[in-house]
């Protein structure tokens, strides 16, 4: 969350683990490959608290599951506003990796800022992303959520749909992550 009432926004640098805080990488490319490796979880992927490490700026928590829990805080960047629907769709309206030329125009179109050359806060990002209006993205966005049955842009919902394959949560879900000495035990490395 950004809070303008400070100077430069108060962004958030770092987690709190066990009352020490860790410093973490905030550029928004790294948060856009951590939910590629939550996705791979919820895909069946095992994975292990080891494979977060990258996202502190330095040495990461000895508490690896509460650092965990932490970066994923940081990744939902929980708001107030809007509230969660009530209601649930199995739409899936946004996928980071098939959208990412669309959403580089984007910001590209409304911001002028060139995200292959301009790494801003992951929290920025989001604010940024959140605001677009009148992109190629939002018309891409509008079709896939569009209830029509006939016409245009019923053809267009089902032109731009993401595969199946792709399961998109709304939040990040209660998941099973093996700790690394569990991992190496249960493959006989030491």
């Amino acid at each position: 969350m950004i809070k303008l009432h400070k100077k430069g926004g108060d962004r958030q640098v770092s987690v709190l683990v066990d009352g020490e805080h860790y410093e973490i990488k905030t550029e928004f490319y790294h948060w856009l490959n951590f939910g590629r490796i939550i996705q791979q979880r919820i895909d069946g992927v095992e994975i292990t608290y080891g494979e977060f490490d990258k996202f502190y700026s330095e040495e990461p928590p000895e508490n690896r599951e509460a650092g965990f829990g932490e970066l994923c805080k940081f990744y939902e960047n929980k708001k107030e506003l809007p509230r969660p629907s009530k209601k649930k769709t199995d739409v899936i309206t946004l996928d980071w990796e098939i959208d990412s030329e669309f959403i580089y125009a984007a910001f590209l179109q409304q911001y002028r800022i060139d995200l292959e050359k301009e790494y801003p806060h992951w929290h920025k990002f989001l604010a940024l992303f959140y605001g677009l209006v009148g992109t190629k993205l939002n018309d891409i966005m509008s079709a896939r959520c569009s209830k029509e049955t006939k016409g245009v842009m019923k053809e267009l919902r089902e032109a731009w749909r993401i595969p199946n394959k792709v399961k998109k949560p709304s939040v990040i879900p209660q998941m099973e992550i093996k700790n690394d000495k569990e991992t190496k035990a249960s493959t006989g490395q030491d």
